[in-house]
């Protein structure tokens, strides 16, 4: 594994689309029919469900969500207990929503990872 990759960070509504297109070609598919896909988003606080999801990456720590794109009623800490965030493709069913929600960290998820192309000053 490259010592640069990491969970994905999505910091804009074109990188979403990439990594909208991208998954496309992959099937991840959990017992519900939508496919779930790991990002680096998490709550920050997993004890409080009304903490913020930030990122997590290997060039910062707690960072926090400027753009955002929520499957319908996400987040919603279901049960007290979702606390990583997962790009999920069909979205409560539909076939043309892809996007995000809170989900539980011990579900099994296939990974989005980035790696960084050049050196940070």
């Amino acid at each position: 594994m490259n010592p640069k990759a990491h969970l994905v960070v999505i910091n804009s509504p074109l990188e979403n689309q990439i990594i909208s297109e991208m998954l496309n070609e992959y099937d991840c598919s959990g017992s519900d029919g939508r496919n779930w896909f790991w990002t680096s988003g998490y709550r920050q606080n997993y004890t409080r469900c009304s903490s913020p999801i930030v990122w997590q990456s290997n060039l910062r720590s707690n960072q926090a969500i400027g753009y955002a794109n929520w499957c319908p009623g996400e987040p919603d800490c279901d049960t007290q207990g979702q606390h990583c965030l997962t790009f999920t493709k069909n979205c409560d069913g539909d076939r043309n929503i892809n996007g995000w929600q809170d989900d539980f960290c011990s579900n099994m998820c296939c990974p989005i990872c980035e790696v960084l192309r050049f050196e940070q000053p």
